[in-house]
């Protein structure tokens, strides 16, 4: 594992240094043609953003999970090959404790304060540390890593017959979960609610909430409830994670034997994996479960996947924000024998080492199948989170399951509007007048306002009125609640997009703030293209009449579902896709009511159902492994209309050819149910043989047909080594397949790339039930130019010019060479990861107000937005810090809620206060990055300002990983921005097997007032080692 560490070096020699004629290899920025200068940069629309949300700028305290030597007590079962003992058991954990009890001591030490320590699923232990302490953690014997423990966040009646769970109940042998244990590590639950058999009032939940300290009723809760037979509290209610919000921080868990929900979501989460249902006149369903339970019955709550699984609610997160007890949870589960976990949870850029990955990949190792949730940060690369990175879990994407929705045609004066009928309160023959709220100012469309303010609604006099506001800020149903409270006869929101907002279904708090409130007047929703015509109609009569919407987004993948592949690695998740787009399951506190939500989080319920359906089905089978494969290989990418390998897996999971399959299939040599091929540098063509093996635990032998369909990304192609298989009963066939990637038509690295498909395996005609077989195959290529750099430092620095030649032979593609003054250089270290800086240095366009740091690293990075990287820059030469350019995710920086966009960001140190105008040019799996500042960004009105002196600039860059690893080198830099010492900006496009001249010139009166180490050449299209090339003046 990487360790922590932060370092003060001392000045280091260049990282390449050269008197005379000097060679080494770099790599390319850009296209066969791309703008040159500062205009090759990615400008944004200005914005003023804060510091809050920058962790280099944050004073406070880290936890971090620092892992000891042994094996934890799942491994060690993994390796035995048989579940051990309790004797045995107990003597592994008392090793292991008397081994973290000496590490335990040195770090208190320290100063660190020592919090849970773990012995099952993981070895070690939690530490709250200043962050400038962590470093030293890893030097203390017995300690093999240390890595920053990030918070987690939260990431059915159209959804549960999408993933087939009404044809797997069918049937004299059909599955519904009895007998298996399913544990929701999520917010706790609602026993009370109806959909788990409780009394189904709202008083009952509120009693309960009153004494939720204490132990609970064992007639709802308990090995004698009816559905949810046990569980914990491991947080209490005031528990926060999220140092970002100092009101709410509060990172002591309080445990107690009572998981009652006070949040919603995991309530939310466990209906959908296996509530029982409630029907439309509250009650619970006690009936049968089979292919029409779902068609045949009217419902408040449609059953989940597995009605009859015994649930377990283990909860992590307090009444608000986030959790770091992930590890704790899983610890828990496997203590108890969960046979199921579902996690809908986790935190972005997720790779296969976090703690919780670790935690959930010993799990599995002791036969506990995990779900997890992708994540709701979109579809941008390596977004899909942790602890759903672990290899062993199933990671789940979410799609949009519902086929139409309820609508409102309002007539206007001018012409028609269609809208949703967002909470489906009837709307047909209102007629109202519109009344459309303002921001102080004209009364246009743009001007909009919000409609988070209850007291607008009251001074606008909106009483018997169809109010106007638009999305933004606050929950999107508060404003149905401050309209009715205010005596509107309905709410429209305008969209903040041109499509249509999310059905909410019935509302019944505000969960901005918690607080319960009954709506009961229409609440509609309309595309932000509508908004003048609802301006225009502003004061006039409109009349409304329901109607049905056709869903466009039917099957499509969330926009909001994170996408793959996963960081570090390129190793191929999401898994599978399930519904995940206005799920209705259980609404806390409503006692038999529903509640709508989208997200991952809705997703992953469903395959942690469909996985307790299909261990029932194959209890003989053993290994997670191959329960897993059961749900992957049978993923159907036609049910999802948008498919793509990297954000949807094999495509909708469907339990009922899963429980039906007596075959799986999986990759020979890591026995996963996905060809992952990771990443790969090509300098040249791309060619790998794998196989697959084909399990038959049927008593008859089964043949396949194997073909490959969706083929997709980068030109490739894929054969077999068989058109057809044979697989005989109770045994193992396996067959060799290859992918060839051509480099010369990978593409550059100007974007990201990927090649994938699906094997199929089709079994002939009245073989395994029919049930058709799929394996996605994933690779990240990256093709590589071979840039490399001969120029005479010593002429250079005695003449005042030389002249560079800049080749590219053997190479399948251009490079860019992309010229900076070399600033700084480190050394490399072992325990740091893509945050271990290697050199820096600066370019600047005088005529177009732009400067650029030049930021090389020792390692690859999958997105660079997972890291940060801090530039600080005195530009007065008062020896004083003015500036920082910080390198970072925006949508963290901006919205606290990652997107996997590296972006540029200046900040006062002074003020505090921000700009973003570009982003990083900084491609995907990486180890270069160019960062673009406006001269104005050092500028700011009574603050020290780059052009008012003589354009000097004192610089030096820290680093932050995502993992919690620094690297602070002490090395400073000089550069004149406005009179460089040495040429800088040029940008020369190399072809293969060409050379390219360029002179460089000196200028030797400013080298004395800001002498660079010489010159730095980055080339992103270079293989990712060898993107920097650097020279040294002598």
């Amino acid at each position: 594992m990487v360790g922590i560490r932060v370092r003060r070096a001392a000045l280091v020699v260049g990282v390449v240094a050269a008197t005379a004629a000097a060679s080494t290899s770099l790599a390319n920025t850009a296209a066969s043609s791309p703008p040159t200068g500062a205009h090759r940069f990615v400008r944004v629309a200005h914005q003023a953003v804060t510091d809050a949300n920058v962790f280099g700028l944050s004073n406070k305290p880290v936890t971090v999970m620092v892992q000891t030597s042994g094996d934890a007590i799942t491994v060690a079962q993994a390796k035995a090959g048989h579940k051990l003992s309790k004797s045995e058991k107990a003597a592994i954990r008392s090793n292991l404790e008397n081994r973290q009890a000496g590490v335990e001591k040195q770090v208190r030490a320290k100063g660190g304060k020592v919090g849970a320590s773990y012995q099952n699923a993981y070895n070690g232990f939690k530490v709250t540390i200043a962050s400038k302490k962590a470093a030293s953690l890893a030097d203390i014997p017995g300690v093999v890593g240390v890595r920053k423990l990030t918070p987690k966040s939260f990431d059915n009646i159209h959804g549960v017959p999408l993933i087939g769970a009404p044809a797997a109940w069918d049937g004299v042998n059909g599955f519904n979960g009895t007998g298996i244990k399913i544990g929701i590590i999520d917010t706790g639950i609602d026993y009370t609610h109806a959909d788990f058999g409780g009394p189904g009032t709202v008083s009952a939940y509120q009693a309960a909430l009153a004494t939720d300290d204490q132990a609970p009723n064992p007639a709802l809760f308990g090995p004698a409830a009816p559905r949810v037979k046990g569980g914990t509290d491991l947080v209490g209610d005031s528990y926060n994670a999220d140092p970002t919000d100092p009101a709410l921080y509060q990172p002591v868990p309080h445990p107690d034997s009572n998981p009652l929900d006070c949040t919603d979501h995991g309530t939310h989460v466990a209906g959908t994996a296996a509530g029982s249902g409630v029907l439309a006149n509250g009650s619970t369903y006690n009936g049968t479960y089979n292919a029409t339970t779902v068609a045949n019955n009217s419902w408040k709550v449609g059953p989940g996947v597995a009605p009859k699984a015994d649930l377990y609610a283990i909860r992590v997160f307090g009444c608000a924000g986030s959790t770091d007890v992930v590890v704790d949870a899983i610890e828990w589960a496997v203590d108890h024998g969960m046979n199921v976990i579902n996690m809908s949870l986790g935190s972005p850029f997720g790779g296969p080492d976090d703690p919780d990955a670790v935690a959930v990949d010993n799990a599995t190792a002791a036969g506990t199948i995990v779900v997890t949730s992708s994540g709701n940060e979109g579809p941008n690369p390596y977004m899909t989170g942790s602890p759903g990175s672990a290899t062993s879990t199933i990671s789940v994407a979410a799609e949009d399951a519902t086929p139409s929705y309820a609508g409102v045609d309002l007539a206007l004066p001018g012409g028609h509007v269609q809208a949703i009928l967002a909470n489906d309160v009837a709307a047909n023959g209102l007629s109202a007048p519109i009344k459309v709220l303002y921001n102080p100012g004209p009364h246009t469309a743009a001007n909009i306002s919000l409609g988070c303010d209850p007291a607008e609604y009251t001074a606008a006099n909106v009483t018997g009125t169809i109010v106007v506001v638009k999305r933004g800020t606050c929950a999107r149903v508060a404003r149905a609640i401050f309209g009715q409270q205010a005596g509107a006869a309905a709410v429209v929101m305008v969209n903040n997009v041109d499509a249509l907002p999310p059905a909410e279904g019935q509302i019944t708090s505000n969960p901005d703030t918690g607080v319960p409130y009954d709506v009961t007047i229409p609440f509609l929703g309309v595309k932000s293209s509508d908004a003048g015509a609802l301006v225009a109609a502003d004061g006039a009569i409109a009349t409304t009449t329901d109607n049905q919407i056709a869903n466009p987004t039917f099957l499509g993948t969330a926009s909001f579902s994170s996408a793959g592949p996963r960081s570090g690695d390129s190793a191929l998740k999401p898994d599978v896709t399930a519904a995940g787009v206005s799920v209705v399951s259980a609404g806390m506190g409503t006692g038999n009511g529903p509640a709508t939500i989208s997200g991952t989080s809705m997703a992953s319920p469903h395959v942690a159902g469909a996985a307790a359906l299909v261990r029932q089905a194959h209890p003989t089978w053993g290994k997670v492994a191959y329960w897993k494969a059961a749900l992957v290989n049978t993923g159907d990418p036609t049910l999802v209309s948008d498919y793509s390998t990297r954000s949807n897996g094999t495509g909708a999971a469907q339990v009922q050819k899963a429980v039906k399959t007596q075959v799986i299939a999986t990759a020979a040599d890591d026995g996963t149910a996905t060809l992952s091929y990771g990443f790969a540098d090509l300098a040249q063509d791309f060619s790998r043989q794998r196989l697959i093996t084909l399990r038959n635990f049927g008593s008859t032998a089964v043949t396949f047909k194997v073909t490959h369909l969706l083929d997709a990304g980068s030109p490739h192609t894929f054969t077999s080594s068989m058109a057809s298989v044979t697989v005989p009963a109770k045994g193992t066939k396996s067959f060799g397949v290859t992918l060839k990637v051509p480099a010369k038509t990978v593409g550059d690295a100007t974007d990201f790339r990927d090649a994938s498909g699906i094997v199929r395996l089709t079994p002939t005609t009245g073989q395994n039930g029919n049930v058709a077989l799929s394996m996605a195959y994933y690779l990240v290529p990256r093709a590589d130019s071979n840039l490399k750099l001969s120029l005479n430092m010593t002429t250079l620095k005695t003449k005042h010019t030389s002249t560079a030649s800049i080749t590219n032979n053997p190479a399948p593609i251009a490079g860019n060479a992309d010229w900076y003054a070399w600033g700084t250089s480190d050394v490399k270290e072992a325990d740091l990861g893509s945050d271990d800086i290697r050199a820096t240095g600066v370019q600047t366009f005088p005529d177009d107000g732009v400067l650029a740091f030049g930021i090389s690293t020792y390692k690859r990075w999958s997105n660079a937005a997972a890291n940060e990287f801090d530039t600080y820059v005195d530009v007065d030469g008062d020896g004083n810090d003015d500036y920082v350019v910080v390198v970072a995710d925006e949508g963290q920086v901006t919205a606290g809620d990652a997107n996997g966009v590296a972006a540029v960001f200046v900040f006062n140190l002074a003020t505090g206060e921000g700009t973003e105008d570009f982003l990083a040019d900084a491609p995907t799996d990486s180890q270069s990055m160019a960062v673009p500042v406006l001269f104005d960004q050092l500028c700011d009105p009574g603050s020290p300002c780059l052009t008012a002196g003589s354009g000097k600039i004192r610089y030096y860059t820290v680093s932050f990983g995502p993992d919690g690893t620094t690297d602070a080198p002490e090395q400073m830099a000089t550069f004149n921005v406005l009179h460089p010492a040495i040429s800088t900006g040029m940008f020369n496009t190399v072809a293969p097997y060409k050379t390219v001249k360029q002179v460089v010139t000196l200028d030797p009166a400013q080298y004395l007032l800001a002498p660079p180490k010489g010159v730095m050449v980055m080339s992103h299209d270079n293989r990712s080692d060898l993107e920097t090339a650097t020279l040294a003046l002598p």
